[in-house]
């Protein structure tokens, strides 16, 4: 199998803007962008960002089937 992200795992840890201990322990949403925390369905940006860079490389496509608000594409 091959690589499926860019991160050097000898150097995990070294990330900053990958959160390596828990992905679900985020201290407050990113306000970045347009987007509007309002929406029922919708979930914090920081989410699809560390889901995208775990588990893509950089320039692969991300297909976002349910696009909802657009959190993902943010």
């Amino acid at each position: 199998m091959g690589k499926i992200n860019d991160i050097n795992m000898e150097k995990w840890k070294d990330y900053d803007d990958l959160i390596t201990d828990s992905l679900w322990i985020i201290n407050k949403r990113d306000n970045s962008g347009n987007h509007k925390g309002d929406y029922h369905g919708n979930f914090i940006p920081q989410i699809p960002y560390q889901l995208i860079n775990r588990y893509t490389k950089k320039g692969e496509w991300v297909l976002d089937t349910f696009l909802g608000s657009g959190t993902t594409l943010i």
